[in-house]
C-alpha cells in the first residue's frame, strides 16, 4: 500500500507542530510522500520539516480538493476551502482517483498543524 500524509497548518505553526501531527498519524506506516496545499508549501516550518523528512512533497491547489468528502467537518475550513478538513482532503487528493482515508485528521498538541493519512486503494480491476 502507498501511504501519503496530508497536512493543514496555521501561519504560526512550527516544525514541532508538524512533527507532532505527523507522528500521531504515521506511527508504524511506511509513508511514501507528504501533501499540502501549494499556498502553504513555502511556509518556513513546512519547508524545513519536509527537507528533514526527505520524502517527496505533493503540492495541490484548492481546485484539486473540489468534491472530496472528508470524515472531519470544520465549519471555518468548509467556508475557506469547501472541504471539512484540509489535511484529510490533500491526503486523499494526492492519490486520486483511488485515494481513501486511512487515518483521520489528528491535531498537533499546540493546535497549529493537522495531519491525516490516505492510501492508494485500487485493485487490479480498477485500472
Amino acid at each position: 500500500m502507498t501511504f501519503i500524509v496530508g497536512f493543514g497548518l496555521r501561519q504560526s505553526a512550527t516544525i514541532e507542530s508538524l512533527q507532532n501531527a505527523f507522528l500521531k498519524v504515521s506511527e508504524d506506516l511506511p509513508v511514501s510522500a507528504i501533501s499540502i496545499l501549494g499556498e502553504k508549501a513555502m511556509h518556513p516550518a513546512f519547508s524545513e520539516f519536509s527537507r528533514l523528512l526527505g520524502i517527496p512533497v505533493i503540492l495541490l491547489e484548492k481546485e484539486n480538493l473540489h468534491g472530496i468528502e472528508t470524515d472531519t467537518r470544520s465549519e471555518l475550513i468548509e467556508q475557506k476551502f469547501s472541504v471539512g478538513s484540509v489535511a484529510e482532503a490533500v491526503a486523499i487528493a494526492a492519490q486520486e482517483p483511488f485515494g481513501q482515508l486511512y487515518r483521520g485528521r489528528q491535531v498537533s498538541v499546540d493546535g497549529l498543524a493537522t495531519a491525516a493519512v490516505a492510501h492508494f486503494s485500487a485493485t487490479q480491476g480498477d485500472y
